[in-house]
């Protein structure tokens, strides 16, 4: 993958060299986050990143939150802290028996990486809050993935609002407000 940023991606059944390609789901334009490899055929999927969880529909994520895929969490999220792509967040979301980590891709802030170091017991939860939505460790490896994402997530909330307003604008009629 020459022409591709990589990253080395440690799992059960060894090392691999990935990429990151970002984009959106669907359904409600949440942030989908996929590793790549190179194979004798040329750059192949070697696995999500990211869930789509219903919950997000109902609790809408800031657009460099995602929910991490279960099958390999524990691998992701080292995987995730290792090369400082986020944070791991507090909350947790929930899909039928299944928990999964809630990730903020994000890059630490200086003020962060400080308060980390000089910590007895460091953890990446407490600066959470110094994150903003601030891509770039992501755009390192697609640029123009996290563009479309972030051009369909504003889309996305700037047509929920124009509802919204509509819908509230409908109900003010009904009542006679």
């Amino acid at each position: 993958m020459s022409e591709k940023k990589t990253l080395e991606f440690d799992w059960q059944f060894g090392q691999e060299e990935v990429s990151l390609r970002v984009a959106s789901y669907m359904k409600n334009n949440s942030l989908y986050v996929g590793l790549i490899c190179r194979t004798e055929y040329g750059l192949e999927p070697f696995g999500d990143m990211t869930v789509n969880l219903p919950v997000s529909d109902m609790v809408p994520l800031k657009s460099n939150e995602a929910y991490i895929n279960g099958d390999m969490s524990k691998s992701l999220l080292a995987f995730i802290q290792k090369n400082r792509l986020g944070t791991v967040l507090q909350e947790v979301g929930y899909s039928g028996y299944g928990q999964y980590a809630k990730v903020a891709f994000a890059e630490e802030s200086r003020a962060c990486r400080i308060v980390l170091r000089t910590m007895a017991r460091p953890t990446s939860m407490i600066c959470a809050a110094n994150h903003g939505q601030n891509m770039d460790r992501l755009k390192e490896f697609d640029p123009a993935g996290v563009e479309r994402h972030l051009q369909q997530y504003s889309r996305n909330n700037r047509e929920a609002k124009e509802t919204n307003r509509t819908e509230d604008s409908h109900k003010r009629k009904r009542t006679g407000r």
